[in-house]
């Protein structure tokens, strides 16, 4: 890295602590981001990841690679992650109004545990976070990053929060190299329990794997932890199942009463048999009601009091 760059680096990093960043004004793409990948590395002696310091948030992430196909750059989470951004900040504003410190949160697909950390320090030292990962690659991330923020706070489950508990089911090995990675992302924590399969059409099927295609994962669900601490907030992000997770959660729910967001993706949903119309009827079952919907495939709900 030549000493200028090295100086912009460092600029970039002090106006980026005040939540702003650089951006390049040009006649093709007049927003274009300019905050290098690495502003925020810091040396790591780790074969598989590498580690990012940035101001919200300490990151081990993965090297190309550790995954067949797998590009760093071309992971959005992670992309977002080693600059010192959350993916889905718009949703920050709303987690806020309901976390609270010394209480609970459940983070169901906690991916590589951003939002876990994010929850972590918002509960503070004497508040748990739930977080729960079936990727097993992964869920090594998670821990690994859950260990160097908040360790103690953040209890890391490696399962599939599910409807039903300890069942096995089988989360395909992922390569990343293939067309279906090239259309929709290169972040491995987007995929779930069934495997796409280009139609005639040039649509995707969803199917499930044999055993021999993927890695056994134990099911759980949340009323099985029977959690007695107050829980101010659960959010579910598991790609399609999420109406499983949460009625898994059913007693928990009625117990705690916490609001929960949830993720709905309609080209997900005929995997698992499922509708919109499902969820608004497990969400009248519950005794909620649907308070708002956030950016795309965001909702939260909120229970009838």
């Amino acid at each position: 890295m030549s000493y200028t760059q090295s100086i912009k680096n460092k600029i970039g990093a002090f106006i980026h602590t005040f939540g702003y960043g650089i951006m390049k004004v040009d006649k093709t793409q007049p927003y274009k981001e300019t905050i290098p990948s690495d502003i925020y590395k810091s040396q790591s002696s780790d074969e598989k990841y590498n580690f990012y310091k940035t101001p919200i948030g300490n990151y081990y992430l993965p090297k190309d690679q550790f995954i067949k196909g797998y590009n760093s750059e071309k992971d959005m989470i992670a992309y977002s992650m080693k600059r010192g951004k959350c993916l889905c900040e718009e949703l920050i504003p709303s987690f806020k109004k309901y976390l609270q410190q010394g209480m609970s949160v459940i983070d169901i697909g906690a991916n590589y545990g951003q939002l876990s950390i994010f929850f972590a320090q918002s509960v503070g030292k004497t508040g748990k976070v739930y977080s729960f990962e079936a990727n097993k690659n992964v869920y090594d991330v998670l821990v690994k990053n859950s260990l160097a923020n908040e360790g103690g706070i953040i209890k890391p489950f490696y399962n599939a929060v599910y409807h039903k508990n300890n069942e096995t089911l089988i989360f395909p090995d992922l390569d990343l190299s293939d067309e279906y990675t090239k259309e929709v992302g290169n972040a491995p924590g987007s995929y779930g329990f069934f495997k796409p399969k280009r139609q005639n059409d040039n649509q995707y099927k969803f199917e499930q794997v044999k055993s021999s295609e993927g890695t056994k994962v134990t099911t759980i669900t949340i009323d099985s932890l029977n959690i007695q601490e107050p829980v101010c907030l659960m959010k579910v992000d598991v790609q399609g199942c999420d109406l499983f997770a949460m009625k898994g959660a059913v007693e928990t729910i009625k117990k705690h009463k916490m609001p929960i967001f949830f993720e709905f993706e309609e080209f997900l949903q005929e995997s698992f048999q499922t509708n919109f119309q499902s969820y608004v009827d497990f969400v009248r079952e519950i005794d909620y009601h649907f308070a708002h919907k956030i950016a795309t495939n965001d909702f939260l709900i909120l229970p009838n009091i």
